[in-house]
């Protein structure tokens, strides 16, 4: 008798077969460590059904260049590794805002939206903040220093309900000027024009 996987009996396959199968997996395909171009910051708990509307819609613009963790990552990835690469070859970062974005969660130095956001600022890529649900940006008193940037963008207010197609045009007619202007992070560094 032989056994499978998970311990239970099975029926043992002849080996032209299970070769078939090691080879068919030898071709599935590595995770990917294509870098997006424009990486969207959210909060799962609050806006994460406003934002994967505004992920679906930008993919019409971009394709394959938007980059939302739980739309482009495989189950298995390993997510601090693939955040920081897509935040290495990234050109605009979205954060998109709900209100109760500035929670708690924001002044732990560990909190995964305020490591991506206070990447970008460091690293120079565009940041545009997109309020959503009435939400309004943060003062200076409920940010974190390393935040404080934030503050001197202006920010897109992307009304669900009403004006969702208008917003878009206007966060990817922002994000298109951005793109057409900004050289690419490795030529810079390399020196290459």
């Amino acid at each position: 008798m032989t056994f499978g996987l998970c311990g239970q009996p099975c029926e043992a396959e002849a080996p032209e077969v299970v070769d078939v199968k090691i080879r068919a997996l030898s071709h599935v395909p590595p995770m990917s460590t294509h870098h997006n171009t424009i990486f969207i910051s959210y909060r799962r708990s609050e806006s994460q059904l406003h934002t994967l509307a505004l992920y679906h819609r930008l993919q019409q613009e971009y394709r394959d260049q938007v980059f939302m963790d739980q739309q482009t990552m495989r189950v298995g990835e390993n997510f601090r590794q693939r955040i920081e690469g897509q935040l290495q070859g990234c050109r605009v970062l979205l954060a998109v805002i709900g209100p109760g974005w500035a929670s708690e969660r924001l002044q732990d130095s560990r909190d995964w939206v305020r490591l991506e956001i206070t990447t970008a600022l460091r690293r120079g890529i565009a940041v545009i903040p997109v309020l959503i649900d009435g939400a309004r940006m943060p003062g200076e008193a409920e940010l974190p220093a390393d935040l404080h940037a934030l503050l001197d963008v202006h920010a897109l207010d992307l009304d669900h309900r009403r004006y969702f197609e208008q917003g878009v045009a206007v966060l990817v007619e922002a994000m298109q000027e951005i793109l057409d202007t900004a050289t690419p992070r490795h030529s810079r560094e390399s020196g290459n024009p």
